[in-house]
């Protein structure tokens, strides 16, 4: 027979095996597609006892880096930026394990996506891994060595700051890391996330941002900042770091747009972020700028001491007249104010609940109506409590043995109305020229003075 008739014979079908893991042809084909055309192929997830195992061949004991297998060298980069900073902190066992990484053909590209997620600026690993990155570029696929030469990712100094600057400047940088493989949802927890957030806080604090930045911000953080800079996996200097800055930043670039732009969604982000400074202090207190945790708990002040008056006029409890003086008066105080807290009955508390006041107490206790709302204050050491159905506002000394204090989740009127002594416990009427009364009381108890009332 001819070699041309063999040629024609048909041929057998040879079985093809089912692909392990559950990896269909369309799922092999997306990432071979992504390898391809320059982005991060998602690894699969490492078993427990493929960690372990690794770890004793690393251990002291055992062969070292130079006795694991391909596999096995896989492993590494997750030790090296994982929970134990001693491993990113080693530069010889970088620097060895980077020679082993060398001799992999698509060695560049996977160690590139370690290090941009794990890029901080301090780091050895960083530092390390750049200058290795610098002298395989060729060995990139295109769209990372695009992206890398846009970002200045090689260049350990500007490539923070460079990446906030592309985030402010338009939605592409995010783009750009999706079409690579590292959206959003993946950067949040990042250490990454944090050198951005931490370059943006400056950028901010130096009045050096766009009118949209905290979008491009929540953008950043895939729309979810909760607790976002506390759950990163990072090095705590770079998580601190970049709170302070963040947080600093944002209320100083507030601060410099003025009163004319409501601060309400740059608080209702930093509240997402850190806590609430009010029942979290030590997340606040230490970590950030003094001067930050005052003016934020000045925003929550104003914003509970309006919530108390809108919620008083959907009550409709009192004549209309009356509350209006009462909101004239207290709004003059409000640079002094450096506490508010609302407190509800039943139907105060649907109200406010209404209205998406957010945190409130709650009244509870003999003589609590439903309709009662109160609104304590603290001026220096002199706390005030302003309430409906009462034609009086009660004075006294924070820190008065059997007095309530500022932020409890309940309060019991008989507690400070039952105390009432005209000394520690003083009952005063809206009656007359009320508002003189009030401020030299106020002073008189050694809370601050506001001009326009002596």
């Amino acid at each position: 027979m001819s070699l041309f008739a063999e040629l024609g014979k048909p041929r057998p079908r040879i079985p093809v095996p089912p692909l392990p893991n559950g990896h269909g042809p369309l799922e092999k084909a997306a990432e071979r597609a992504v390898a391809s055309f320059g982005g991060v192929a998602k690894e699969p997830r490492l078993p427990e006892n493929l960690i372990a195992h690794v770890l004793t061949m690393l251990a002291p004991s055992g062969p070292g880096l130079r006795g694991l297998t391909r596999r096995e060298l896989k492993v590494v980069p997750y030790l090296i930026w994982g929970d134990d900073c001693s491993w990113r902190n080693d530069t010889r066992f970088l620097s060895d394990f980077l020679a082993l990484a060398d001799t992999e053909r698509s060695g560049p590209r996977r160690i590139w996506r370690h290090f941009v997620l794990n890029f901080d600026a301090q780091s050895p690993a960083t530092k390390i891994t750049a200058a290795w990155l610098q002298d395989r570029r060729e060995r990139l696929p295109e769209l990372l060595s695009l992206f890398t030469d846009r970002q200045r990712l090689l260049d350990v100094d500007a490539a923070a700051a460079t990446m906030a600057i592309s985030n402010f400047e338009s939605s592409r940088f995010l783009a750009d890391l999706e079409q690579l493989g590292l959206g959003a949802t993946i950067l949040r927890s990042s250490a990454v996330c944090m050198s951005i957030l931490q370059a943006a806080g400056r950028f901010l604090s130096d009045r050096a941002a766009p009118d949209d930045a905290l979008t491009r911000l929540a953008a950043l953080l895939a729309d979810n900042p909760n607790q976002a800079v506390a759950a990163a996996r990072c090095d705590q200097h770079l998580r601190s770091g970049a709170l302070r800055a963040l947080v600093d930043g944002l209320v100083d670039w507030q601060q410099d747009r003025g009163s004319r732009v409501n601060p309400e969604p740059v608080l209702s982000f930093l509240l997402a972020l850190n806590g609430d400074p009010r029942f979290v202090p030590a997340s606040w207190y230490g970590q950030v700028a003094d001067k930050s945790v005052r003016t934020v708990e000045s925003w929550l002040s104003r914003e509970t001491i309006e919530a108390f008056f809108r919620v008083i006029d959907a009550l409709k409890t009192d004549k209309e007249s009356m509350w209006r003086a009462r909101h004239r008066f207290w709004k003059t105080y409000l640079p002094e104010i450096d506490g508010a807290w609302l407190i509800a009955g039943p139907r105060a508390e649907a109200e406010a609940a209404r209205q998406n006041v957010g945190k409130f107490a709650k009244f509870e206790g003999k003589g609590t109506l439903r309709d009662h709302c109160g609104l304590l204050m603290r001026l220096g050491k002199v706390l005030v409590m302003e309430m409906n159905r009462d034609g009086s506002a009660i004075f006294w000394t924070e820190g008065s043995y059997g007095l309530p204090g500022m932020f409890q989740p309940v309060y019991n009127r008989s507690e400070y109305r039952d105390n009432a002594d005209d000394v520690d416990v003083v009952v005063l009427r809206h009656q007359g020229r009320w508002e003189d009364r009030f401020s030299k009381h106020i002073v008189q108890m050694g809370g601050p003075l506001v001009r326009g009332y002596w």
